[in-house]
């Protein structure tokens, strides 16, 4: 029963939520069958962590309907029936947060029942409403739509038959919501396109962007120009030109947006520097640091007050690369707090060991990572690559060729990745291996010798695909030059 839906679900909600799904299922309103109620009532006490003993069938059903018998088919009828008031206590709940969505409901069975009265009181009201709404994107001309529309439908039961401007105002904001939803649409999937390499069509975008571009009004509209210009950005990655404006409207007009916009704005903006840095050039660190800022100052990069653990660590890969060690190491300090509680030690000792070793403070970087057992596949393919490499440099051979063996045995036996990465990982111990024995024994050959033996490991950091950190092992093969 531990895994049934019904209790996965409840071990999610947050104290908050559970006692207020309480006063739900209690409210008669909502649900007069007693035997629910206890039931919800029972479960909610042993909220969010339920322990095997609390949930044996016998015993739920016991305290369900006290004095009879154990029915199997009876309980499984009741789990079901308050699974199913569980998700009418959600739609509640995503309704309080959408008082557009209420009025329209409400405006549609006022013009049923033909309450005049009523009508002009609501109508006022959404419009007050619409108006006071900060955000300007999609679901605000949405909203604008279905009001205009419900306007010109009271307009009309009046049998008043002259010019009505909410049949205008209809037609032009749901032509704003169609636009602004076309090129939102076309940027997600060319950026997926990109990503995965899929094969998504945006159908009409050489007619819409014509119309865009000649009709000099619909380029004062933020939103649809915010997204006209990431969409540029998307399908035209050679030229910067898109980015640069894109990262100007981003800084003016991001407070237009919902939260959940402004986030994918913001990380097309960043996953084009990130395609940039990919092609060698490093300039665009700086960009990412820029963008990582605007998010976190706006804080546009917390959701529901919680740092995700990879933008943290993009954040410091990012200040790292940049060799911004002062401002890294405050921020790893600064934003822990922000991190999930069970995901902190291991994000915070990973990213101070990644710091210590790019200041080439190889001890302090391995004492980072001495203590901590990563459970996360990344995280811990990314701490051994750190030891590996600060062994390498501090010259300990027994842990070298140690480490090399187990990472092996790790790699062939992991599930969580791919067979790309794993590829890629063993192809960098191997040379990595061949790399550390040319180390030292380099100063023992004879000079041709050993710049044929150079010369043969560099082809193979060239040429050998997929290979994880390329740029390290160039690196310590470059300083046997000269």
């Amino acid at each position: 029963m531990k895994n049934s839906k019904l209790i996965l679900l409840l071990s999610k909600l947050s104290p908050k939520e559970l006692n207020r799904l309480r006063e739900f299922v209690d409210a008669d309103f909502f649900n007069q069958h007693k035997g629910l109620k206890r039931l919800c009532n029972y479960l909610l006490d042993q909220a969010p962590e339920f322990s095997e003993e609390v949930l044996q069938r016998e015993k739920v059903y016991a305290q369900v309907e006290p004095g009879t018998g154990y029915n199997d088919d009876r309980l499984n009828n009741l789990l079901s029936d308050l699974l199913q008031l569980v998700y009418a206590f959600f739609t509640h709940l995503e309704l309080e947060k959408r008082p557009d969505l209420q009025g329209q409901m409400l405006t549609d069975r006022l013009l049923e029942l033909n309450l005049p009265k009523h009508l002009r009181h609501q109508v006022r009201r959404q419009e007050q409403l619409l108006d006071r709404r900060q955000d300007r994107s999609f679901d605000y001309f949405n909203a604008g739509y279905h009001l205009h529309q419900h306007l010109d439908r009271f307009e009309l039961g009046q049998q008043n038959r002259r010019f009505s401007r909410h049949l205008q105002q209809e037609s032009d904001h749901i032509d704003r919501y169609f636009l602004i939803q076309k090129f939102r649409l076309a940027c997600e999937m060319s950026s997926r396109n990109s990503v995965i390499r899929a094969s998504y069509h945006c159908d009409f975008m050489a007619e819409l962007v014509n119309i865009y571009e000649e009709r000099k009004y619909l380029q004062q509209i933020p939103a649809l120009q915010t997204y006209y210009c990431a969409w540029r950005m998307l399908e035209q990655r050679s030229d910067a030109t898109h980015f640069y404006e894109l990262k100007q409207l981003l800084q003016k007009h991001h407070p237009l947006f919902p939260l959940a916009e402004q986030r994918l704005l913001y990380n097309y903006a960043l996953n084009f520097c990130i395609s940039r840095i990919n092609s060698g050039e490093s300039e665009y660190y700086r960009e990412t640091l820029d963008l990582y800022q605007s998010m976190l100052d706006s804080r546009i990069i917390f959701v529901r007050g919680i740092l995700s653990q990879w933008a943290y660590k993009n954040i410091i890969t990012t200040g790292i690369r940049l060799q911004d060690f002062t401002w890294t190491e405050n921020f790893i300090h600064q934003y822990k707090e922000y991190l999930p509680l069970e995901e902190r030690p291991n994000a915070v000792a990973y990213n101070l060991a990644a710091l210590y070793y790019a200041r080439s403070d190889y001890k302090n970087a391995l004492l980072q990572l001495q203590d901590v057992e990563f459970t996360d596949a990344s995280y811990h393919t990314g701490a051994k690559i750190i030891q590996l490499k600060s062994y390498y440099e501090l010259d300990e051979s027994e842990a070298f060729y140690s480490l090399i063996e187990a990472f092996k045995k790790y790699l062939s036996r992991n599930r969580q990745l791919s067979d790309y990465r794993k590829k890629a990982n063993m192809n960098f111990l191997r040379l990595a291996r061949q790399i550390y024995q040319f180390k030292n024994e380099y100063h023992l050959m004879h000079k041709n010798e050993w710049l044929e033996k150079h010369k043969k490991l560099n082809l193979q950091v060239e040429t050998i695909d997929p290979i994880a950190n390329k740029e390290w092992l160039k690196r310590v093969l470059g300083l046997f030059v000269g």
